[in-house]
C-alpha cells in the first residue's frame, strides 16, 4: 500500500488528471442515459437504456451523448478533492486497530463530503445540459444554463440539492472503498500470480461499484429529480416518486448506472494505483 508521504505530488495529480479524462469520456454516455431515465416518468420516452441510447444517438448524434461533458470535467477537481481527503483520512486512521474495511467506510465518507463543494454545483449545470437534447432547442450553451440556473434563485440555486447529494454519495463512497478493501484483502492470498495486479484492483472495483450503486440507487434517483425537476422537499419527490413508479423507483436507471459504474470503477482503481505507482518519490 502506497502512502501519502511516499509520493511525489506534482506526478500524481499531473498523471492522475490526464488518466481521469480519458476514463469520463469513456463512460459519459451511460451516465448521461442514467440521468435521463431517472428523470422521465415511467417509460413515457425511453423504454430502458439501451432504447434510450440507440434514440439519442438518431436524434441528437454521437455530440448528443455528451452534453454536458465539457461543465462536467471541471468536476476533475472534486475528484481531485476526493481522493487527497481519502488518502489524508486514511493516513491519519493508520495509528487505530480498525480493520481495511471500516477505514475505506470512514474515510470514503469523509471524502465525498468534502468533494461536494465542488462536484453540486457541476453536477446541477451538467444534468440541466444532458436534458436539454430532449426539448426542441437543441443547441442551448453552457453559458444559457449557468444564466438561467443563477436568473432564477442566484448563487443557491447552484446547490440545489447539496443535502440529499450529502446523503447520496458520503454512504457511496463509504460503501465503495470498504468493498473495495474487503474483497482485494481477501482475494490477495490467493491470487493467481500469473495476473498482473491491477486486474485484482480491478475486479474488486467492480464489485465495489456494484454493491454501492444497488445500495445507494434510491438515494440517487431523488437527487437527480430533485436537481434536475426540482419539489417542495425530498420527501415530497420521494412520495411522487413512490405514487408513479411503486417500487419500481428503487430501481430505476440502474441499468445504466452499472454501465457507468462498473467500468468506471474497474478503471478508476486500476489508474488510481497505477498513478500512485508512477507517482512514487
Amino acid at each position: 500500500m502506497i502512502e501519502w508521504e511516499q509520493m511525489d505530488k506534482r506526478k500524481y495529480y499531473g498523471i492522475g488528471t490526464a488518466f481521469l479524462v480519458g476514463i469520463r469520456a469513456a463512460i459519459y454516455p451511460a451516465m448521461l442515459v442514467r440521468t435521463r431515465l431517472q428523470v422521465q416518468q415511467q417509460k413515457s420516452i425511453y423504454t430502458g437504456s439501451f432504447d434510450a441510447l440507440g434514440k439519442i444517438s438518431r436524434r441528437e448524434g454521437i455530440r448528443g451523448l455528451y452534453k454536458g461533458f465539457l461543465p462536467h470535467n471541471i468536476g476533475l477537481l472534486a475528484l481531485q478533492t476526493h481522493s487527497t481527503a481519502y488518502e489524508l483520512s486514511r493516513h491519519l486512521l493508520l495509528p487505530t486497530t480498525w480493520s481495511p474495511t471500516w477505514k475505506g467506510l470512514v474515510a470514503g465518507t469523509i471524502a465525498s463530503s468534502s468533494s461536494q463543494i465542488v462536484n453540486v454545483p457541476v453536477d446541477v449545470v451538467s444534468q440541466k445540459l444532458m436534458m436539454a437534447g430532449q426539448s426542441k432547442n437543441l443547441n442551448i450553451s453552457l453559458r444559457n444554463v449557468i444564466v438561467e440556473i443563477y436568473s432564477k434563485n442566484g448563487l443557491r440555486g447552484f446547490y440545489k440539492g447539496y443535502f440529499i447529494s450529502l446523503l447520496t454519495f458520503g454512504p457511496t463512497s463509504g460503501i465503495w472503498w470498504s468493498t473495495y478493501l474487503t474483497v482485494h484483502d481477501y482475494l490477495l492470498p490467493n491470487f493467481p500470480t500469473a495476473l498482473p495486479s491491477l486486474s485484482l484492483n480491478a475486479f474488486s472495483g467492480m464489485c465495489a461499484g456494484f454493491t454501492s450503486s444497488t445500495l445507494t440507487n434510491p438515494l440517487d434517483v431523488i437527487r437527480t429529480r430533485f436537481q434536475v425537476i426540482g419539489g417542495k422537499s425530498i420527501g415530497n419527490i420521494a412520495r411522487r416518486l413512490y405514487k408513479e413508479e411503486g417500487l419500481a423507483m428503487l430501481y430505476k436507471g440502474l441499468t445504466a448506472r452499472y454501465m457507468s459504474t462498473l467500468p468506471s470503477s474497474a478503471l478508476y482503481i486500476a489508474t488510481y494505483e497505477l498513478v500512485k505507482n508512477l507517482s512514487l518519490k
